[in-house]
């Protein structure tokens, strides 16, 4: 598991990794950002609970965990949630409503853990806020994102993602063939609908995030990007709305995770 690094004012991505076939890896990006009240965004998956939770607890104490903001259900992002509320008694769960009656479809949650963040709304945590907002592509009615209103910090979940053969810290590291390539194919696979979108509906979508033109982007399943807001806006709005996904056969996918444990 690479080491958790900085991406900007006490904020920090622990970044995980997950393979995919034999087409790459699957980067998992959770962020934390350790300010007054600190809050982290995204749980991780229960497959590599033991390595982020030491991860996360190297650089928060689990009694100072004041926030957990979660994007959606999903399990890669969600799989984690219970144990860190376990962990973390003065935590409270973030999400949207959408999300958080997903959740309650397997769990139970004390209505004083809980807040929910409607669309565009800001939550005060200290010295910040945070504020939510739903990427231009996701993969569940429920997700949303977030903004840092201090550090400009843009939290797209699955959007702006890329899956590339080999670990890479920062997508400005990545060769810019290599990038695009990878920026296509999961965008893509990740948001199938997207094939089924009208261009123009889609660009006032990507418009939000470029008008913002966050200082750094990071996306749960790729690279955090520095001073390329404007870049993965145009990769996003330019990537094809036909050809076939070609994914990794079961044998691929099951010797990799042989391999990975």
């Amino acid at each position: 598991m690479p080491a958790p690094f900085a991406v900007a004012e006490q904020t920090w991505v622990i970044p995980m990794t997950l393979p995919v076939g034999e087409d790459g890896v699957l980067p998992l990006n959770p962020v934390l950002i350790r300010g007054e009240q600190p809050v982290l965004a995204d749980t991780g998956p229960a497959v590599l609970r033991g390595e982020f939770l030491d991860a996360l607890f190297s650089l928060v104490d689990p009694g100072d965990l004041k926030w957990v903001f979660l994007s959606h259900d999903d399990r890669d992002h969600a799989g984690n949630l219970m144990e860190l509320l376990d962990l973390c008694p003065a935590a409270r769960l973030v999400t949207s409503s959408q999300g958080f009656m997903r959740l309650t479809k397997e769990w139970a949650f004390p209505a004083a853990r809980v807040v929910l963040l409607g669309e565009g709304e800001r939550l005060p945590i200290g010295d910040r806020q945070i504020r939510s907002s739903r990427p231009p592509l996701f993969d569940s009615p429920a997700t949303r994102g977030l903004y840092d209103t201090r550090t400009g910090v843009y939290y797209g979940v699955d959007c702006f993602a890329a899956l590339l053969p080999e670990y890479y810290q920062l997508a400005q590291d990545v060769p810019a063939g290599l990038y695009a390539a990878g920026f296509a194919w999961l965008n893509r696979a990740n948001a199938p609908w997207y094939a089924l979108t009208d261009p123009v509906r889609l660009g006032r979508e990507v418009g939000r995030v470029r008008r913002l033109d966050p200082p750094v982007i990071v996306s749960y399943h790729g690279p955090p990007a520095y001073g390329m807001a404007g870049r993965l806006c145009d990769l996003l709005e330019a990537m094809p709305r036909d050809g076939d996904i070609q994914f990794p056969r079961l044998d691929e996918l099951m010797g990799c995770l042989d391999a990975a444990r």
